[in-house]
């Protein structure tokens, strides 16, 4: 079954990705092909870049004891810098509808 039959199917994927590398899935031409199949589904066209989720989580570092809630976490990339940045996984959720975003 594709990511698209399991989306209109209603599953759901969970991926862990806290102790794994992240599989390159597409980056840009990924985002690109989804958002001009759904492009009411997709809050961007390319992932964010390395200088903009550094910039994200300067700003939105949590304070002790907070957790995360990333809505359309897309591939990951700011989810990735948090981690990278130090933010203990058991303090992030991502949450991504798209599972061929998330795969």
């Amino acid at each position: 079954m594709d990511a698209l039959t399991r989306e209109s199917a209603g599953l759901e994927t969970t991926v862990d990705r806290s102790t794994a590398p992240a599989p390159d899935r597409g980056g840009t031409a990924l985002f690109l092909r989804r958002w001009l199949a759904h492009p009411l589904q997709m809050g961007s066209v390319v992932p964010s870049s390395p200088a903009l989720c550094r910039r994200l989580v300067r700003a939105a570092w949590p304070q002790e004891g907070e957790t995360v809630l990333e809505l359309g976490a897309g591939t990951g990339v700011i989810g990735r810098a948090l981690l990278d940045a130090g933010l203990p996984p058991e303090r992030l959720i991502a949450v991504e509808i798209v599972p061929a975003m998330a795969a």
